[in-house]
């Protein structure tokens, strides 16, 4: 997914694939097709026909996603307001000042 995020458009699996390996890890293209594969059908990716392969760009950014799985997170604690705390209280000051922005500006939506 860091190389699709990292990517600024559509990326065929060649592409992927050569963004990824380096010497010292080497995939077969392969195994990148069918990890490309299994994301779309995941609907993590979109995808679109270019040539004789496909294209594919994820459809969430990376922030989206991570923001996702923060809410899976936290509908899958039994307690999610200590969950939050737990959250919170990871966070820095400067993290704390930006959510307290964020959820001030959301109350006056």
């Amino acid at each position: 997914m860091d190389a699709l995020w990292d990517g600024d458009s559509w990326m065929t699996p060649r592409d992927v694939h050569v963004a990824i390996t380096t010497p010292r890890r080497a995939l077969a293209y392969n195994t990148v097709m069918t990890i490309l594969v299994r994301l779309w059908n995941k609907g993590m990716l979109e995808r679109h026909a270019a040539g004789r392969a496909y294209a594919y760009r994820p459809v969430a950014s990376r922030e989206e996603w991570a923001a996702q799985r923060m809410h899976d997170m936290l509908e899958s604690s039994d307690d999610r307001l200590l969950t939050l705390n737990h959250f919170v209280e990871s966070i820095s000051p400067r993290e704390a000042t930006q959510l307290r922005r964020v959820l001030d500006a959301r109350k006056k939506r």
